[in-house]
């Protein structure tokens, strides 16, 4: 019916902002949560969590008491399972309590990739592009596998530095093509296995041609839209 009402906007007397989360750790490594407390009224919060697989930890202040610019309020554990953990912020200034939408993050896993890159950001089809990413096991093994795909085409890493249990890099360097280009890696030890990024996600880049605009470190392409901004756009609980 056309008089159905819909839902407006939530309202609320405080925000948060500059939410980081340790998205990727192995078993036993710290994850940090910290996200930013706004009150224009520069009211302090009268209760400030994060909630970890729905079980509410407290926030601590990292200090000072201008709520109007921001007050910074973080947790630390090094204590989650392997597996997949999810976060919310939760927040109340004594107005009422507020949950804010978090996300599935992190992923406590035996192996993890790191710092992965290529460089340069772009270049002609006779620059050498070196592609990098650091492998890290829990259990110290060296990757049965250590793969790096361009356009879906799979190539085998070479190890330069490093040890497997703190952080092994691992590169590959070669030429590429005129054109836009992707790219993402695969490791794997003898029982687990570990994408950087996560399917269906890939990095983009490099750029090769001449004139070709650098492709920002970091810049995925994705079909998926789960990542939440972390804005205040859920209920009070």
């Amino acid at each position: 019916p056309y008089n159905v009402p819909f839902p407006g906007p939530d309202v609320n007397p405080f925000y948060l902002q500059h939410k980081t989360i340790t998205a990727t750790a192995l078993p036993g490594q710290t994850i940090n949560y910290s996200v930013q407390y706004v009150s224009p009224a520069n009211k302090p919060p009268t209760k400030a969590q994060v909630l970890i697989d729905m079980v509410p930890q407290n926030l601590t202040s990292s200090g000072g008491t201008n709520y109007t610019k921001g007050v910074t309020y973080t947790y630390s554990t090094n204590t989650l399972s392997v597996g997949e953990h999810t976060f919310r912020f939760r927040f109340d200034d004594g107005s009422g309590i507020v949950t804010y939408n978090g996300s599935t993050e992190p992923s406590i896993t035996p192996v993890v990739l790191s710092k992965s890159s290529v460089s340069p950001a772009a270049g002609t089809s006779s620059t050498p592009f070196t592609f990098s990413t650091t492998y890290a096991d829990a259990a110290n093994q060296a990757p049965a596998q250590a793969q790096l795909f361009v356009d879906n085409t799979a190539y085998p890493m070479s190890y330069v530095s490093g040890s497997n249990n703190t952080g092994a890099l691992y590169q590959k360097t070669m030429t590429l093509p005129t054109g836009k280009h992707s790219f993402f890696f695969v490791f794997s030890d003898s029982v687990s296995s570990w994408a950087d990024p996560f399917a269906p996600s890939v990095y983009a880049g490099p750029g090769v041609g001449v004139n070709t605009s650098a492709v920002r470190s970091g810049t995925l392409i994705t079909s998926s839209d789960e990542e939440d901004p972390g804005f205040p756009v859920d209920t009070n609980l």
